[in-house]
């Protein structure tokens, strides 16, 4: 309900940036200026209450659901659900190893500690670094849906980021593809439901 107050309040501020310009042009025979409209970020949309929903649904889903949310989740809007899902010992060795390659553990490798991460990547950082745990050491074992990072439909995350000196390496067996079936359809929370 929250979340729809803050996309509500969003077009409520559009609406009046349009109507303040039409009004303005009208009259000073102005030439119109370029519309500018301070709208909430996804990030300010993805609220606690927002998240807790997501993740209850989660928990009533089956491992491929939450292999598909991972597909597609807009990473700015935080990582919670994401945290939540590599934490269940049913997840996916596929879709740990989706969360990881996407959100981009080669440019984290630059840094040696959690120290040197600046604050805004924090979060990834933590997530990133403890799926990469789990992973390593064996934490998953459910090994169902395929994943391949060097083809993620077309895209080569292996080679992200590269061109950053790193301090520390992407462990080698995190670069295997995994084998089990494909999951082409993202799912997106919509509504207080899941869109598959």
């Amino acid at each position: 309900m929250r979340a729809a107050k803050v996309i509500a309040f969003g077009l409520v501020a559009i609406i009046i940036a349009i109507v303040a310009q039409f009004v303005r042009q009208s009259h000073t025979n102005a030439s119109p200026l370029p519309l500018v409209v301070s709208v909430p970020a996804p990030s300010q949309m993805m609220t606690a209450e927002y998240n807790s929903s997501l993740v209850g649904l989660l928990a009533r889903s089956s491992p491929d659901v939450w292999h598909q949310v991972a597909m597609g989740w807009n990473w700015d809007g935080g990582v919670a659900p994401l945290a939540w899902i590599i934490r269940q010992p049913q997840c996916d060795i596929g879709t740990a190893l989706l969360v990881y390659w996407r959100g981009g553990p080669g440019w984290d490798k630059q840094f040696l500690s959690r120290d040197e991460v600046p604050a805004h990547r924090l979060e990834v950082f933590d997530l990133l670094e403890e799926v990469e745990g789990r992973l390593v050491s064996g934490f998953y074992s459910r090994q169902k849906i395929s994943f391949n990072p060097h083809n993620d439909d077309g895209y080569d995350w292996t080679t992200s980021y590269v061109h950053i000196p790193a301090k520390r390496k992407i462990p080698s067996e995190l670069y295997e593809s995994t084998p089990g079936h494909s999951l082409s359809q993202p799912c997106v929370y919509v509504s207080g439901g899941l869109r598959c």
